[in-house]
């Protein structure tokens, strides 16, 4: 009987919690509204292309891997890349300061955010 009570208690605190899946979704749908405010085709500062950086990731690249915030390189934002279940350097990932269009040499060029969703 105690052994009951002790499982239903449990169930009844721990079922309020959020799963990793809750988590990650919660993330995307916050991450989404963050990257629909900014303005298509102008110029990007460094936190939107750390943003948009990681949603390119979320979309179009492998599961093993992780894209690091941006680095000014002149023209571009430039994210470093590391791909692979022993994750190894990969090519930048690219954001063009003037425009915000996301380049990568192993995945679509982006325009337009939607296609981030």
């Amino acid at each position: 009987m105690r052994m009951m009570i002790a499982g239903l208690m449990a169930t009844a605190l721990l079922g309020g919690c959020e799963t990793e899946t809750h988590s990650y979704a919660r993330e995307h749908e916050e991450s989404l509204l963050k990257i629909k405010a900014i303005p298509v085709g102008q110029p990007v500062d460094q936190a939107n292309a750390d943003l948009l950086a990681y949603a390119y990731w979320r979309r179009y690249c492998p599961i093993c891997g992780v894209v690091y915030p941006v680095r000014d390189e002149g023209r571009y934002w430039a994210a470093d890349v590391y791909a692979g279940y022993v994750p190894t350097r990969r090519p930048d990932l690219l954001i063009e300061k003037s425009t915000g269009t996301i380049f990568w040499s192993r995945g679509p060029t982006i325009t337009n955010w939607s296609e981030l969703e």
